[in-house]
């Protein structure tokens, strides 16, 4: 039998609204099923919790879209967005909005 390929990893759970999350890592992929391009944003609210989001790449993108709300508050270059602290404080489909915490909340 050929070996299952490919890293394994813990499940996830997606972010919570109100709760403050530092950014901890961005990674850029692509699904392996249809090819989709996306970012993986993972961001940890206590020292031993993560939780993941992911943005699906866009070539037109709405403020209320997950993408969206991710680029109204941090801006296009995903390289300035580690280490910034992050609240969602409205995340349903069509009205996402996140915002940008000081270093020290």
């Amino acid at each position: 039998m050929p070996e299952i390929l490919g890293k394994q990893i813990d499940e996830v759970e997606a972010p919570s609204l109100g709760v403050s999350y530092t950014i901890t890592d961005i990674e850029e992929f692509r699904s392996t099923i249809r090819s989709f391009e996306g970012y993986r944003v993972t961001l940890q609210d206590t020292p031993n919790h993560q939780v993941v989001e992911t943005l699906w790449k866009q070539e037109v993108y709405g403020p209320n879209s997950k993408i969206g709300a991710y680029v109204a508050a941090l801006g296009k270059n995903t390289d300035t967005w580690k280490n910034k602290k992050i609240r969602y404080t409205q995340w349903v489909k069509g009205a996402r909005r996140i915002e940008v915490l000081p270093p020290s909340a």
